[in-house]
């Protein structure tokens, strides 16, 4: 009998991560075109530390898809997963925008903020340190840990991701 597991996406981006995007995305491109206008050589290796850069965010830090299963919630990236286990999660709700701002109050980010979306440490006050991976500003998910921080994530279907964690 083969197990029943949810696959959940990570959703679009807002426009706002959308727009954070494109603009940083267009760092390289600037950087080659003055490199090759203006003949400052230089710019390019700038310009490919930078793309580098965008592409260890695309496999290490953006998550591209989450699995619910009787075992519980894996993230999984291009590059790694990382499973949590469905005895250590003590809650898990979704939360809008303001619900998100009640739970955690100022938030200092430890990570990447823009690029593709949120990824890596949020701290507070309230919260202390969370792990967070998010491409939407509007619609979340709070996942809490027994044993260990908690994560606040963006999927496509939240509601539906809510419900697989609490009932199997």
């Amino acid at each position: 009998m083969r197990e029943r597991a949810s696959t959940y996406r990570t959703p679009p981006m807002s426009g706002s991560i959308r727009v954070i995007t494109y603009v940083i995305a267009a760092v390289p491109l600037l950087l080659i075109y003055f490199a090759l206008t203006d003949h400052n050589t230089p710019l390019i290796p700038i310009a490919l530390f930078f793309v580098l850069l965008m592409i260890g965010v695309w496999l290490w830090m953006r998550p591209s898809h989450y699995i619910v299963d009787s075992t519980g919630l894996t993230i999984v990236w291009p590059l790694r997963k990382f499973h949590i286990a469905r005895a250590g999660i003590v809650g898990v709700r979704t939360l809008d925008k303001d619900q998100v701002k009640k739970e955690i109050g100022f938030a200092v980010r430890i990570g990447v903020g823009g690029l593709f979306g949120g990824f890596g440490l949020l701290w507070s006050r309230k919260r202390g340190f969370i792990r967070f991976y998010i491409t939407r500003i509007d619609s979340f998910i709070f996942i809490e840990q027994r044993n260990g921080r908690p994560f606040l994530l963006s999927v496509d279907r939240p509601e539906s991701m809510v419900k697989d964690l609490v009932s199997q």
